[in-house]
């Protein structure tokens, strides 16, 4: 019974501390060129493969970006040719919990 009990309330304060951190992070704060660029640096090597879709998603159905709005910015980031490591900074600096508060509320 004392191990169920404990499994039970690390198991909350795991929830409840990753809610607290991820409330820092909110896409409505965020303007809609730095979520355009976290949708595209969210398909670097590091990224979680899932965010991108968040980020594209997000977009699409509360900015009202259009999914050709979207590949056409792709493109455009993608002929930057950025290196590597900048766009990785910029994933995990500005984007990862971002990508996943938008996770956890169902994008």
């Amino acid at each position: 019974m004392t191990k169920f009990a404990t499994t039970i309330a690390l198991a909350l304060l795991f929830a409840t501390s990753s809610a607290f951190a991820n409330t820092e992070a909110k896409p409505e704060e965020m303007s809609n060129e730095t979520l355009l660029e976290c949708a595209n640096v969210s398909n670097a090597r590091i990224a979680v493969p899932e965010h991108r879709a968040m980020f594209r998603h997000y977009l699409m159905s509360e900015r009202n970006y259009s999914f050709s709005q979207l590949s056409s910015a792709e493109l455009e980031f993608k002929a930057a040719d950025k290196n590597e490591s900048e766009v990785e900074t910029i994933y995990k600096s500005q984007c990862k919990e971002v990508g996943e508060y938008l996770y956890s509320i169902g994008y």
